[in-house]
C-alpha cells in the first residue's frame, strides 16, 4: 500500500518534507514501536513498513493500492502478514480486505491531508514514528529474508519471491560499479552526451520525482533505495496525473527521471535488473535495439527451451535466457513446488532471446504465460479461475494481445455450457469488479466452442494467438 522509506523526501501535493536524519530517527522509532506495541518479532511479516520494519527484523511486502479487497486479502494471507501500514484514505479498503480474511490485523494509517484524523479502529502511524522506545535494533545477517516482493512468476497465481538483504546490497553496488548501469559521479558530463547521476555534495543534491510506484520492484530498488544511497531528494507523487506530473517537473526541476517505457527488461525475481546498456557502449551501433549486457556480478546464457542439460547456444541463436547471480531470488515463499524454475542453480526466465557477435542481448518473445500491462504483471490463471465462476461458463483461457498504449492487455476466450449463452458485457463488468484496472479484459472476449489443449491438458496459448490474428485479419 504505502511505505515510508526514502532519502530526503518531499510530497509534491502537501509539501511535507523529511530530512535524512528524520527518516533515520523515525524509522528506528517505528521499528521499536512495532516490536513493543504490537509484539512483533524477528521474521514476522508485514505489509509496508520499509526502513522501520527492516530495523525490527521484520519481513516486509508491498501491495498495490488499486487491488480489490479479495486480491489484497489473498496477498496478506499468502505473506502471513501480522501488521499493515496504509493511508487514512485507504482505511476502508484495508478493512474490507482484512474482513475477508476473517482475521484481525493491526493497521497503521498515515494522514495525507491537514486536519485528517486517525480512523476509529486504526493506529496512528505518526504515533509510532514519534514514539521513542528502549528497544535495541535487531541483529540481522545477510542471509535473513528482508522482503517478499510481488511477482506472478512464470505460471500460475501471484506469488512472493524470497529476497535476502544481501541481494539488495549487491544490487545497489552493481548499479554504481565503474562498469555498472548508473555510475555516480561528482560532476556532469556534456549535455550532448548521455546523463550520469551526480552524488550529493555540499552545494548540490539531485532531485528525482517518484513517478514509479514504490510498491513496484523497479521503483522500490532503484528510485527509493538507490537514491537513498546517493543522498538524493525524492519527490513523491501520491497519484499520477498529467497535471501533477508536469507541475512537479516545473517546480522541482528534476535532474533525472526514472520511467517505465513500453520495452524494458528486468524481473522481480532478480531484484530486478539483469541487463543494461552502459553509457560507454552507446557509440557501438550493434547495441541499437538491444537490452544491453549483464550488470556486474551477473551471468547469463541462452539455451534451448527444452534442454535439461542447460547447454549454452552460440551467437544469433534464439533460446531461453537463464541467469545466475547474487541478486537472484532463493525461491518463492511457501511455494516449494515452484523449484523447477531453477536449472542447476540458474533461474529460468521464460524469455526468448539471442545475443549478437558483440554480446548484446535482444528479446524476441516469451515462453511464460505472464501478461505485462504497463509494466504490471498479470497471471492468466488468476483471471481464468475468476471467469470460470461466472454463470454458464464451462472453460476459459486468457492470453495477452498487443495494445498500442499498454503494450499488452488480457483477452479472454470463453466456452459456454451446452445450450447456454454468455453475456459478454456482464462478464466484462463482473471481472472489472473483482480485479485491479490493469487486469481487466481490455483485449476483449471471444466465445468459442473449445479451448485448444495438449494431451496433458495444458492450454495451447500459441494456438489462441493464431486465432486472435485470424480474428484481427477478418476485421
Amino acid at each position: 500500500m504505502y511505505t515510508l522509506i526514502a532519502a530526503k523526501k518531499e510530497c509534491s501535493v502537501t509539501g511535507r518534507k523529511y530530512s535524512y536524519n528524520q527518516v533515520r530517527v523515525k524509522s528506528r522509532n517505528l521499528g521499536g514501536a512495532l516490536r513493543k506495541k504490537l509484539n512483533l518479532e524477528k521474521g514476522d511479516g508485514g505489509g509496508g513498513g520499509g526502513g522501520g520494519g527492516s530495523r525490527a527484523g521484520l519481513i516486509c511486502t508491498t501491495i498495490n493500492p488499486i487491488y480489490t479487497p479479495a486480491e489484497i486479502a489473498r496477498h496478506l494471507l499468502d505473506s502471513t502478514a501480522k501488521a499493515l501500514i496504509t493511508l487514512d484514505s485507504l482505511w476502508g479498503l484495508a478493512q474490507a480486505s482484512t474482513n475477508l480474511m476473517k482475521k484481525n490485523i493491526p493497521t497503521l494509517t498515515i494522514a495525507t491531508e491537514q486536519g485528517q484524523s486517525t480512523p476509529a479502529g486504526a493506529i496512528s502511524f505518526t504515533e509510532f514514528t514519534n514514539l521513542q522506545t528502549e528497544c535495541t535494533d535487531v541483529k540481522s545477517s545477510s542471509d535473513d529474508v528482508a522482503l517478499l516482493p510481488y511477482s506472478s512468476g512464470t505460471t500460475g497465481l501471484p506469488k512472493r519471491r524470497i529476497a535476502h538483504s544481501f541481494q539488495y546490497s549487491i544490487k545497489l553496488m552493481s548499479v554504481a560499479a565503474p562498469t555498472g548501469w548508473l555510475q555516480p559521479k561528482d560532476y556532469r558530463i556534456s549535455p550532448k552526451k548521455a546523463f550520469i547521476i551526480k552524488t550529493t555534495i555540499p552545494n548540490h543534491q539531485d532531485v528525482n520525482p517518484a513517478v514509479l510506484p514504490l510498491f513496484h520492484i523497479y521503483g522500490l530498488t532503484i528510485l527509493s533505495w538507490y537514491q537513498l544511497r546517493l543522498g538524493c531528494k525524492v519527490v513523491t507523487l501520491p497519484k499520477f496525473t498529467p497535471e501533477l506530473y508536469i507541475d512537479t517537473i516545473r517546480k522541482q526541476k528534476p535532474d533525472v527521471l526514472y520511467l517505465a517505457p513500453p520495452l524494458g527488461y528486468g524481473l522481480t525475481e532478480t531484484s530486478p535488473v539483469i541487463l543494461s546498456t552502459r553509457i560507454s557502449l552507446l557509440k557501438n551501433k550493434s547495441c541499437v535495439g538491444a537490452l544491453g549486457l549483464p550488470v556486474p556480478n551477473t551471468e547469463v546464457k541462452i539455451v534451448e527451451a527444452d534442454d535439461a542439460s542447460g547447454t549454452p547456444l552460440g551467437p544469433n541463436q534464439v533460446g531461453e535466457l537463464l541467469v545466475r547471480g547474487p541478486q537472484v531470488m532463493k525461491g518463492y515463499f511457501n511455494r516449494p513446488e515452484e523449484k523447477n524454475v531453477f536449472l542447476d542453480g540458474w533461474l529460468r526466465t521464460g524469455d526468448m532471446m539471442y545475443y549478437n557477435d558483440d554480446g548484446f542481448l535482444f528479446i524476441t518473445g516469451r515462453l511464460k504465460e505472464l501478461i505485462k500491462v504497463k509494466g504490471f504483471q498479470v497471471a492468466p490463471a488468476e483471471l481464468e479461475e475468476l471467469i470460470r465462476d461466472f454463470p454458464n461458463v464451462v472453460d476459459s483461457a486468457v492470453i495477452g494481445v498487443p495494445h498500442e498504449k499498454h503494450g499488452e492487455v488480457p483477452r479472454a476466450y470463453v466456452v459456454p455450457k451446452q445450450g447456454a449463452k454468455i453475456d459478454e458485457k456482464k462478464l466484462r463488468e463482473y471481472v472489472a469488479s473483482q480485479v485491479a484496472p490493469y487486469k481487466q479484459l481490455t483485449g476483449g472476449i471471444s466465445v468459442v466452442d473449445s479451448i485448444p489443449k495438449n494431451a496433458s491438458g495444458k492450454t495451447l496459448r500459441k494456438d489462441l494467438l493464431l486465432l486472435y490474428q485470424s480474428e484481427i485479419n477478418k476485421c
